[in-house]
This record gives C-alpha cells, structure tokens and sequence, in this order.
C-alpha cells in the first residue's frame, strides 16, 4: 500500500510516482493516519508531501533564509498613537505580501 518512495525522495531521484494510485491504494485500506502510526510507519508517506511547496521552502535563497526575515517590534506601541499606527501598516503590508516576519514585543517572539 505504501511505496518505499520516500527512499527515492531522500536519495533525490525523480521516479514514476503515481500519487493518485497510491493515494486510491490508502483510501482503499481505510487504515487512516492512525492505522500508518499504528502499523509502526516511521517516515512521511511521499502522497503526504507536497513536494511544489518543499520547493519553495527550501531556506538555500536569500528571500526565504532566517536573515532576511523581517522583525516586527511592537514594544510601545500601546503608549504612542503614532507608533501604533506605523506597525499597523508595516503588519499590514507584510501579510499583503506574503513575506514570513517575525513579530516581538518584551522578549515574547513569535513567526508567522
């Protein structure tokens, strides 16, 4: 039911994967997520990786690398209208565009 394709994944060969046939094959097995970990399945199933967005994840590019990611601070914020304001927008055009940013305020972090 489930190819040893994550073997060819990790060796980076491109192979005749039929995702569809697989992805039949477990629906047909009705074992569900549960019964893979119950069966003692130690790695991702390949038809669970979406490999278009392991692409474009990898952190080997300048626009993705954790330097490049930009902080968002908003310490003082709740005590400056006008600094309030400024986040707002900087907050705003940053999840119009799609950028990851990491947001801090008094040591607390967190990335979005």
């Amino acid at each position: 039911m489930v190819s040893s394709s994550s073997d060819e994944i990790q060796a980076g060969k491109v192979s005749d994967y039929d995702r569809k046939s697989e992805l039949k094959s477990f629906d047909d097995s009705k074992l569900g997520v549960k019964g893979l970990l119950d069966a003692g399945l130690t790695k991702i199933p390949r038809m669970f990786i979406n490999e278009q967005h392991k692409t474009d994840m990898t952190w080997g590019s300048r626009e993705s690398s954790p330097e490049s990611v930009p902080i968002v601070d908003f310490k003082g914020m709740d005590k400056d209208a006008a600094l309030r304001t400024q986040i707002i927008k900087k907050v705003g055009r940053l999840a119009r565009s799609g950028v990851s940013s990491r947001l801090s305020t008094m040591g607390f972090r967190t990335v979005f």
